[in-house]
């Protein structure tokens, strides 16, 4: 658990207060807020940290992960929107399949047979939830139309198994395996950006978006690189587990790969 704070709960905290900072949000009450309920989009890491510590809980006590997902998954339905708590609900029921699954796997050891009907049958299910969205139906965080994610959940793992890397996937993969960093810092240089054109008076809104896409994501290239090099960088993203700088302020190298 305390590597989920490390690398998790200490992220989180960290860019709270920055992206606060970044988008002129940075108040007394949003920072109370931050252990709490996030005030920002950083929510999605939030959530991760809390459903660590409920796995953790089931193991404890013996609960199965099945059954604490399909409650959390019909108290969705019931659950209001405030801080988030349905949405809370709904993909704790996700992420406690996924324990499952990783611990008990079944599906994902069927024949070859068995696993070429399973994959055409949540084909069949991912289109027609897509179909659904696509008519208006509300599909987003849905108990309803819970099957859609879930039949492209089981699709995605079946064919990644499968998966060989191949040359012009360097840059996806490079941010696959970074998505930490891009995930903490595209919003507040999206939000620069946007807040730039809007003083400028630019009303492209596909130039704006545009501009906004590659500032974050060269953003997130530019950390990775300076984080793989100097710790006082990797220590916006990951607590240390010991004191990584030499004082007085000489450079410390970070001794994890870079395909971290």
């Amino acid at each position: 658990m305390s590597g989920k704070l490390r690398n998790i709960g200490w992220p989180y905290l960290v860019w709270s207060v920055i992206t606060l900072a970044a988008t002129t949000g940075l108040t007394a009450q949003a920072l109370l807020l931050i252990p709490v309920v996030s005030p920002t989009f950083l929510w999605y890491l939030w959530f991760i940290l809390a459903y660590y510590v409920i796995g953790w809980v089931c193991e404890r006590v013996g609960l199965h992960p099945l059954a604490v997902a399909l409650v959390a998954l019909i108290s969705s339905a019931f659950l209001p929107d405030f801080a988030r708590m349905s949405r809370f609900a709904y993909l704790l029921f996700f992420f406690l399949l996924g324990h499952a699954a990783a611990s008990r796997p079944l599906a994902f050891s069927l024949s070859g047979r068995s696993r070429h009907g399973l994959r055409v049958i949540c084909a069949v299910l991912v289109i027609a939830t897509s179909a659904f969205a696509v008519m208006g139906q509300p599909v987003r965080y849905s108990v309803p139309y819970v099957f859609g994610p879930v039949a492209l959940l089981v699709l995605v793992h079946v064919i990644a198994a499968h998966y060989q890397t191949f040359r012009g996937m360097e840059l996806f993969e490079y941010v696959g395996r970074n998505s930490l960093v891009f995930y903490v810092v595209h919003y507040s240089a999206e939000w620069i950006v946007v807040q730039a054109a809007v003083g400028l008076g630019w009303d492209h809104s596909r130039g704006v978006f545009l501009a906004a896409f590659v500032t974050a994501l060269f953003a997130g290239l530019l950390l990775c690189a300076l984080r793989e090099r100097w710790g006082a960088v990797d220590m916006l993203f990951a607590f240390p587990k010991a004191n990584p700088l030499t004082w007085p302020g000489s450079r410390y190298r970070s001794s994890r790969p870079a395909s971290r």
